[in-house]
């Protein structure tokens, strides 16, 4: 069941039918013209309720096969201050000393218009751009990390960090608790879902 209480099976035909009854509707009262305008507007409307739909199960690992230590870092925000790198210096570190690998993943976020006309240049471009500034900033914590880009969704580029990336903990770096909605979302779902050590560290820097 999904977060809104629709049986899976039952989410295709409950959307079809929401916009099949009301576009038959529309044909009979005011012609194809007005059907079809409705029928466009009903399927926006329900990818971009499908798209925000999030699972309550828990994420799915991939189980490590060596004994390297390996942490994802998921970015809401830019770290750009030394008390965050360096809180994420700490937190990545090993207990028992064991060699740590770092990813540094970033979302492409990109605008419901992007994304229906292909073109996500622009947020590639600005997680790119975040994936550098914070490699910088651990770097002069003596943290080297990967990097990646992935869902514009971060819990979704996360989920599927992890099926490739057998991460010991995630740690989730979001901006100040008053200007980040969507890291303190991302936060609370990952709380809830993963089964592995997770960490979420505040950065005071400003977003790109």
């Amino acid at each position: 069941m999904d977060p809104h209480g629709i049986l899976k099976p039952l989410w295709l035909p409950v959307a079809v039918a929401v916009i099949i009854v009301p576009t038959i509707a529309a044909a009979i009262v005011g012609g194809p013209g007005l059907a079809v305008l409705l029928a466009i507007v009903l399927a926006i409307a329900v990818v971009a309720v499908a798209s925000r739909t999030r699972p309550r199960e828990a994420i799915e690992t991939r189980p490590a096969l060596d004994d390297t230590h390996r942490v994802l870092l998921a970015l809401s925000a830019p770290v750009t201050d030394v008390q965050a790198a360096d809180q994420i210096a700490m937190a990545a570190a090993a207990p028992d000393g064991r060699p740590t690998q770092v990813l540094a993943l970033a979302p492409a976020h990109s605008t419901f218009l992007a994304r229906w006309t292909s073109d996500p240049g622009r947020a590639r471009a600005e997680a790119r751009h975040t994936l550098e500034v914070t490699v910088k900033s651990l770097h002069r914590e003596h943290l080297d990390a990967r990097t990646a880009i992935g869902d514009s969704d971060l819990v979704l580029a996360v989920e599927d960090a992890l099926r490739k990336f057998p991460a010991d903990e995630v740690i989730l770096a979001t901006g100040p608790r008053d200007d980040d909605a969507e890291g303190a979302r991302a936060a609370s779902d990952l709380e809830r879902r993963l089964p592995i050590r997770f960490i979420r560290v505040v950065s005071a820097g400003p977003r790109p």
